[in-house]
């Protein structure tokens, strides 16, 4: 599974160069707390709510290049209000904290955002 746009990422860090490390570090840090905003939606049955953060992480993350983010943030935006597609919005969200820990890893390992610490 691709985690990251690494071409957009170097583009970023070639545009915006140390200022692009402290843009990444927010999103990184933020993203736990993004996560558990998504999934307290959704556990309130707030389906409204759930696709307006969606739309959001949706969109810093695909500013930042995390792809698989991106990804499903999309797909739980588009089902979120339609009560057919439930099923398919639970496993969206049940996927969003292993993919923001493997995002938030994989920024880090390969320097685009700075270390733990």
């Amino acid at each position: 599974m691709t985690y990251l746009d690494t071409g957009a990422l170097d583009g970023l860090k070639q545009l915006l160069g140390e200022d692009m490390l402290d843009i990444s570090d927010l999103y990184v840090t933020t993203l736990p707390e993004a996560v558990r905003g998504l999934q307290d939606c959704h556990a309130q049955g707030n389906f409204q709510q759930l696709m307006h953060e969606a739309h959001a992480l949706k969109g810093s993350s695909a500013n930042l290049g995390a792809l698989e983010m991106a990804r499903l943030c999309t797909g739980i935006e588009k089902m979120a209000l339609d009560a057919s597609q439930r099923e398919a919005v639970s496993a969206l969200v049940n996927s969003l904290e292993p993919a923001a820990a493997a995002t938030v890893s994989a920024m880090r390992s390969a320097g685009y955002a700075r270390p733990a610490g």
